[in-house]
């Protein structure tokens, strides 16, 4: 079995309120009115049962967004033009194991388009078991241990902050049903 979705995009705004990347004195992410911009793009999403209890699962995001303001173009903050996800799973038996590579391209956190978060990997897994009224799942984050921002913003003061992914890092959940 698998399945197979394509979505594709054009939004065209006029005064659109959009992120400025600029934090205000209370901490809040400020917002600015632009006079024009678009957002264009792919989206994709496929699922293959594979067999014998494994599934493949991807989802990506290709697009380009830009801002029209008093004559200058630049691309809009925090919007990768390219953002992939891939996974590979295995479940049987209420025992589930799944690895998750994820990609984020670079962005912008700023108007003038000068701060920049790079693009970057990360990979993930889980591990989980269904024991009767009890589910126990282990949740590997950032297995690589990449250095890598996550998001970012300029402080009040005119200063960039950059947000990073967590180093490698497990967590564990346990649920209990009634």
């Amino acid at each position: 079995l698998w399945d197979a979705r394509v979505n594709v995009y054009w939004m065209v705004f006029e005064d659109e309120i959009t992120l400025s990347g600029q934090f205000g004195p209370n901490g809040l992410p400020l917002h600015s009115n632009v006079a024009s911009s678009f957002r264009r793009g792919l989206e994709l999403e496929a699922r293959a049962d594979i067999g014998r209890g494994f599934t493949v699962i991807h989802s990506s995001s290709f697009s380009q967004n830009q801002i029209t303001e008093a004559a200058e173009r630049f691309e809009p903050v925090l919007s990768p033009e390219v953002v992939i996800n891939q996974e590979v799973a295995f479940e049987r038996d209420g025992f589930n194991a799944s690895l998750i590579a994820r990609y984020q391209g670079r962005s912008w956190i700023d108007f003038a388009n000068t701060e920049e978060i790079g693009g970057s990997w990360t990979i993930d897994s889980r591990l989980g078991v269904g024991l009767g009224r009890f589910r126990i799942d282990l949740h590997g984050v950032n297995l690589l241990d990449e250095e890598a921002e996550a998001s970012g913003a300029i402080r009040a003061d005119g200063v960039p902050v950059f947000f990073v992914h967590p180093p490698r890092s497990v967590f564990a959940t346990v649920r209990w049903t009634l």
